[in-house]
């Protein structure tokens, strides 16, 4: 027996195997399994069994979780048969003929945020709902004949990811049975949209700025989720880095972190504009930049970040964008940013700015013309571009 908030963790390459029983139990109260690092467990009845009351099991990506089935004995992979118990898993998670996990506690919550599940995940029982949130991975119920998610009693919160049943995708009252598989891609189709990348003239902060915006749709998507409390929060940002460390790299964060590449992930905090039709838009800067960084490159992508239940952060991207800029490029176009005549807001004469050519490139040109920039920051914009 376990007592009251015990902790088990199985992790670097370990192995927990059980031929004909249980592997691992969490009896106690409130006790919690962590199994990590490419861990392995086996079990003959059961793999992993909670019915301790808010007992919890933590399966992280590279674990395998396999049911070596008996006939007459497995009872699923995974079992969640105590009171509010969870699983948090992006694990691969395996089971031939008997579900691969069962969550029929009252209260129960399967948190699915990728990996492979390898068998039907049933949701629920009589008088006894319980909860499936999915952001990611596959559900497969394999060779068994039935629906990939049957939801007993309660929900299938299903956003993203790949479910494939025997007879169905997902069954129960809510859920239409029309084919055997539906990919989810509802997390993909609601993120933010790249905008435009400017110069930022802030006196002593002076820099790039990257504008995004987000429909009114996407974000009332987001909001759906956390006034469901599927999620526990959601944020937009900004994901910035040198275009040279895009070679052979995804542009995501997860990539960039994975490989020690220098990026900046911007959480949009203050200043976003709401604007009259719901949509929002926000914006994230870099300042301050030296010398030697003026000629260098740089291109945003923009992205939603999803907080889930058990803190981990999931994010998903706008489409990504084609090409960057640099400091040295905006000055040119701020420098190009002149009337002929002087007014509002043009108030600055220059007798020197810069023009298209015949090709379409901007080039240095003299004559008269009128500015909305002062004396000090044409002499700044003139920097960033003769010495990048």
């Amino acid at each position: 027996m376990q007592n009251e908030d015990d902790v088990i963790n199985v992790t670097d390459n370990a192995k927990v195997i059980s031929d004909k029983k249980d592997a691992i139990k969490l009896v106690g109260k409130n006790s919690v399994a962590n199994i990590t690092g490419n861990a392995t467990v086996e079990g003959g009845r059961r793999v992993l069994y909670a019915y301790g009351e808010g007992s919890t099991f933590k399966v992280d990506a590279g674990v395998t979780v396999k049911l070596n089935e008996i006939a007459g004995t497995s009872v699923a992979a995974i079992d969640l048969e105590g009171k509010a118990t969870s699983l948090n898993t992006n694990a691969t998670i395996t089971a031939a003929t008997v579900p691969a996990i069962v969550a029929d506690g009252e209260g129960a919550v399967v948190l699915v945020k990728g990996g492979t599940i390898t068998g039907s995940v049933v949701i629920g029982a009589t008088d006894v709902e319980a909860t499936l949130n999915m952001f990611a991975g596959t559900i497969d119920a394999g060779a068994a004949t039935t629906a990939a998610v049957v939801v007993n009693a309660g929900d299938a919160n299903i956003y993203e990811g790949t479910v494939k049943g025997g007879t169905a995708p997902v069954t129960g009252e809510a859920y239409e049975a029309e084919t055997t598989e539906k990919v989810y891609d509802n997390l993909t189709a609601n993120v933010p949209t790249n905008g435009e990348i400017s110069l930022r003239m802030n006196a002593e902060s002076e820099g790039m700025r990257f504008a995004s915006s987000v429909s009114k749709e996407v974000n009332d998507f987001a909001k759906a989720m956390l006034d469901a409390g599927v999620i526990a929060d959601y944020q937009y940002g900004t994901l910035i880095v040198r275009k040279t460390e895009l070679a052979n790299k995804d542009f995501t964060v997860e990539a960039f972190a994975a490989a020690d590449v220098p990026y900046a992930a911007i959480t949009a905090e203050n200043g976003i504009v709401v604007n009259e039709d719901g949509s929002l838009d926000y914006t994230a800067a870099i300042v301050n930049f030296k010398t030697d960084n003026y000629g260098t490159t740089l291109i945003a992508r923009a992205y939603i970040a999803y907080t889930l239940t058990d803190g981990s952060v999931l994010y998903f991207y706008a489409e990504e964008a084609e090409d960057g800029t640099t400091l040295a490029k905006l000055a040119e176009k701020a420098l190009a940013d002149v009337k002929m005549e002087s007014e509002e807001g043009y108030r600055n004469f220059v007798t020197s700015y810069y023009k298209e050519n015949a090709q379409g490139k901007l080039k240095p040109f003299t004559g008269p013309a009128y500015a909305p920039y002062s004396k000090a920051q044409q002499a700044l914009l003139n920097a960033y571009i003769d010495e990048a």
